[in-house]
Formats: structure tokens, C-alpha cells, sequence
């Protein structure tokens, strides 16, 4: 599913984009590198609770999806979990 929000890309741009937002609502902590290249959960490097509501904000706006907190938040924890659950919802990503 396509939305005027989400056009095609590649799931690394994906990841690339997702972890300069992870950056950005950090406060600056980490920087998108730093995210991409994590090994450990997000929480681990710092990301705050706060940090994690204003990813949702910016996912939801950018993406046109809703990120639903009903069923646990696991897609939060890595990079790679989140752009797996996006292109879940249908974020568009053309295999690359």
C-alpha cells in the first residue's frame, strides 16, 4: 500500500531516514550513525521515553501510518525492528 506520504524507497534509505529521526528526537545524544551501527537496543544508547513519543509523532506525520502502543512496543527497540514494522503498515520499500 502506497500513500502520498511514503513514496518507494529502498529499506536502507528507510533505515537512513529513520535513524536521523531517532537522532533528531533524541535531543542530539546520538548521532544517525550512531543509531545505524547500534548493537544494542535504543534504549541502551539512551533514547528516553520522552525521545520514543516524539519518534511516534514523527513517524506518524511522515508516514501517514499510526504507530499503536496497544499491542507493546517492541517495534521500538532497534532500528531494523521499526522500518520491519513500518513496511508492515505499509510503508512502501521496493526490496532494495
Amino acid at each position: 500500500m502506497t500513500s502520498p506520504h511514503n513514496p518507494t524507497m529502498s529499506r536502507a534509505e528507510l533505515m537512513h531516514e529513520l535513524a536521523a529521526m531517532i537522532a533528531t528526537c533524541g535531543d542530539g545524544l546520538l548521532t544517525a550513525a550512531e543509531v545505524e551501527h547500534a548493537q544494542v537496543p535504543l534504549t541502551q544508547l539512551g533514547v528516553t521515553s520522552l525521545a520514543h513519543l516524539r519518534l511516534i509523532d514523527t513517524v506518524e506525520a511522515k508516514f501517514g501510518v499510526y504507530l499503536n502502543l496497544d499491542d507493546g512496543a517492541a517495534f521500538l527497540e532497534s532500528l531494523p525492528a521499526l522500518a520491519d514494522h513500518l513496511i508492515t503498515l505499509g510503508v512502501a520499500v521496493d526490496g532494495a
